[in-house]
């Protein structure tokens, strides 16, 4: 969950629970699927009428969407 919540590297993973880094990346590899099989019951694609209604203006012109990822990241500092 680490390496999905702040993309640590594995080196340093390896480093936090003193093992060495390619294990580290095999249990994330062996986690995924895990998670995938567990989490799944909350990924759902909605309905294309739910999604045709709360269209905004924006959007209209691409009714065939169904979905739009925002992968945006903005470097914050404290």
């Amino acid at each position: 969950m680490m390496k999905l919540y702040h993309n640590m590297t594995f080196s340093l993973l390896g480093v936090l629970f003193g093992i060495h880094r390619t294990t580290a990346s095999n249990i994330f590899k062996a986690s995924v699927p895990i998670l995938a099989v567990v989490l799944k019951h909350a990924i759902f694609w909605p309905e294309k009428e739910a999604v045709l209604q709360s269209l905004t203006k924006y959007f209209n012109k691409y009714r065939d969407c169904r979905m739009v990822l925002d992968c945006t990241e903005i470097p914050l500092q404290k």
